[in-house]
């Protein structure tokens, strides 16, 4: 009888520990991200989606937030939807509507000064740029 006790004592405290450890491995507090991505998009819906939960699954991963605003040019394909789908979902997702390209730089130097260390840009609207380290 007391050895049952002692033996059910135990087991509580070695699944207590056990249950205590995964806890620490797995559920980490949400630290703020110094990179602030900017996404310039221009009929870009075959790769969007794509490269915004990439972003937002790799920090999570990491457990930081996300920071991340697209700057579109006026899309005519179905860029704008899947934006605007995305930002219900994803709360570190801005979405910003410009005209021209003169107006586009302009947003993309006003996001840049911000309080975060990096900014990205990323222009998506060509495959032969790529990204650009700012700050």
């Amino acid at each position: 009888m007391v050895q049952s006790i002692v033996w059910g004592i135990v087991l509580y405290g070695v699944m207590w520990f056990l249950l205590h450890c995964i806890g620490k491995a797995c559920w980490r507090p949400v630290r703020v991200d110094p990179v602030h991505l900017i996404l310039l998009t221009g009929n870009s819906q075959g790769t969007i989606e794509w490269v915004i939960r990439s972003y937002v699954f790799w920090h999570w991963i990491q457990g930081k937030s996300s920071r991340i605003t697209c700057v579109d040019r006026f899309s005519v394909d179905d860029t704008l939807s899947i934006l605007t789908r995305l930002q219900g979902q994803l709360p570190g997702l801005e979405v910003v509507t410009v005209r021209d390209e003169n107006e586009m730089w302009n947003e993309v130097a006003s996001r840049s000064h911000s309080d975060v260390r990096r900014v990205w840009v990323m222009d998506l609207r060509s495959p032969n740029r790529s990204i650009q380290v700012l700050s």
